[in-house]
């Protein structure tokens, strides 16, 4: 995570840019100098809010984190792992599963909330000597989106907790 101070910076250099930037354009003063404070009030409240909500959720990312992924071996069969991942799968939303005999791929789409406008889950497994290399990902649904709340790890965490539930899993 990036500390405050080299965050406080850049925003700095763009206050000094964007007050030169109004001068030149003809603004008097004070146009000036607030235009640019109020983007720096804002920009602030954001890294503020976005860092108490990763501490509250558990995340290890501030919240415009574009995407979170893990990969764990669970100690089971494709089959086994697919069957409970469907069933896991199907309070977080909208489930799509392909599989064949030697790996598994669910997409789950998780309906729009107050904090997001939904995200993608992709969960993928193969056969391996030991049991089944899972690998979820998570993505906010829409491609500009930039907060997601803590809810792709919230996502991923969640998958991880159902498998874990019945199934020993090592993560990688």
């Amino acid at each position: 995570m990036k500390s405050a101070k080299a965050l406080v910076l850049p925003a700095a250099d763009a206050i000094v840019v964007a007050v030169g930037v109004g001068l030149l354009a003809g603004w008097d003063w004070l146009r000036a100098l607030v235009f640019p404070i109020a983007l720096l009030t804002l920009f602030s409240w954001l890294v503020v809010v976005s860092w108490l909500e990763a501490r509250r959720s558990g995340s290890k990312s501030l919240l415009w984190r574009r995407s979170f992924a893990s990969t764990m071996l669970v100690r089971a069969s494709v089959n086994d792992t697919h069957a409970l991942l469907t069933d896991v799968a199907g309070p977080l939303g909208a489930v799509e599963s392909t599989r064949d005999a030697a790996r598994f791929s669910v997409v789950i789409k998780t309906p729009v909330s107050r904090k997001t406008w939904g995200e993608g889950v992709t969960v993928g497994g193969t056969d391996q000597a030991s049991g089944t290399e899972v690998v979820v990902t998570s993505r906010p649904a829409l491609r500009w989106n930039i907060f997601d709340g803590g809810r792709n790890y919230k996502n991923v965490a969640a998958i991880k907790q159902g498998l874990g539930s019945r199934f020993s899993i090592d993560a990688k």
